[in-house]
């Protein structure tokens, strides 16, 4: 099945059903050398992604939450390293696209050398393999607990509730965003904001014409917390450098951060406007929109 739930019954089983398709798909991803190295570990981890929000989802209902959570970021972070690393090449490459002749743009000709070599060595100590080993691995032990997942509730309560908890931490990571705009406080607010948009998905065929536009406006302000952030590690890996006079660069950051947090807290504003109680209350609604099911 996709990433969705498709009918209003069973809800414990295509919750089981909804972490085994992502947790067989990941496994099977390693089950070949990748042409694309990069390319596999993002798709990995979005895979782990979607299934720790499957696990915020019903963590008020399941008593291994924790724990399984735990293994699954345990797993994601096995792959941090060189696709990181050419993540914060990208960064400082957007980030003076447009400023050609600027002092930035020079100064990042000898921060851009010393991040493709960073690269460079990352990717030379690196095993790609026996990385790709390990993550199936532990994969395959989570795999092996799926379909024994137990679960307190029943019907849309096991996994509303979990809805409403995630979007009430959204709500709060919001405001504290807002108030103290750190990249810290945004980057806590990515995190929430990020598990918010995996419920919306698999809740998306309850109500596609109205779920829709939300999971966009969600992704978008993803989108805009995770530049945020690559920018908020961009300038930590270069003040842990060595590399004398980049300032330039650092003033080209913060600019560039403050105008992400503005539209942010735009996209924020209207996602937040809703209630949690009220925003489970409406889905509960679209939940019985859902066909029957066998």
């Amino acid at each position: 099945m996709s990433f969705a739930f498709k009918t209003k019954n069973h809800v414990l089983r295509q919750v089981r059903s909804i972490a085994a398709e992502q947790v067989e798909k990941a496994i099977a991803a390693t089950a070949e050398p990748p042409q694309d190295f990069d390319a596999t570990v993002h798709q990995l981890r979005r895979r782990c992604k979607k299934l720790r929000g499957t696990l915020c989802m019903v963590e008020p209902h399941f008593k291994s939450f924790a724990d399984e959570n735990a293994a699954v970021r345990d797993a994601a972070n096995w792959l941090g390293g060189v696709r990181d690393a050419r993540v914060m090449v990208e960064t400082l490459d957007a980030l003076v696209a447009d400023k050609s002749g600027h002092a930035a743009a020079v100064q990042a000709i000898a921060a851009r050398q010393l991040l493709v070599a960073r690269v460079d060595q990352l990717t030379q100590d690196s095993d790609q393999a026996t990385t790709l080993k390990q993550f199936a691995s532990m994969f395959s032990e989570i795999a092996s607990r799926v379909e024994r997942w137990e679960f307190t509730g029943r019907g849309f309560e096991v996994i509303g509730d979990g809805l409403e908890q995630t979007f009430r931490q959204f709500c709060k990571r919001a405001a504290q965003a807002e108030k103290l705009e750190t990249a810290e406080a945004l980057h806590e607010w990515r995190k929430q904001a990020k598990y918010h948009g995996h419920h919306v998905s698999l809740l998306s065929e309850t109500a596609p014409d109205l779920l829709q536009p939300r999971g966009k406006l969600v992704d978008r302000l993803g989108d805009e917390l995770g530049d945020h952030h690559n920018l908020a590690v961009l300038q930590e890996t270069l003040e842990q450098s060595g590399l004398d006079d980049i300032e330039a660069i650092f003033v080209a950051i913060t600019a560039k951060q403050h105008e992400l947090a503005q539209s942010a807290f735009v996209l924020g504003r209207q996602l937040a406007a809703e209630k949690p109680a009220a925003l489970q209350q409406r889905f509960a609604g679209y939940w019985h929109l859902l066909p029957e099911g066998n």
